[in-house]
């Protein structure tokens, strides 16, 4: 399991995706899912998260989707 903390202001969003190469995983993903924590919440409105998921998961910010 990796973890991944990053900062999201208001229309900002993130994408989870299964990397190609580990399909094969789905049911480890399946039986221990992907925890999503709010870890805080600034006056600005910005929303800082923390992402724990397996490696076979590949977190993106929508403005890096181009990538995949």
């Amino acid at each position: 399991m990796g973890r991944l903390m990053l900062t999201r202001k208001a229309d900002q969003g993130l994408r989870l995706t299964i990397r190609p190469e580990h399909v094969a995983e789905l049911g480890d993903l399946i039986r221990n899912g992907i925890t999503v924590t709010v870890s805080e919440v600034t006056r600005e409105g910005k929303v800082r998260l923390s992402i724990e998921a397996p490696d076979s998961v590949l977190i993106l910010r929508d403005e890096l989707e181009f990538l995949t």
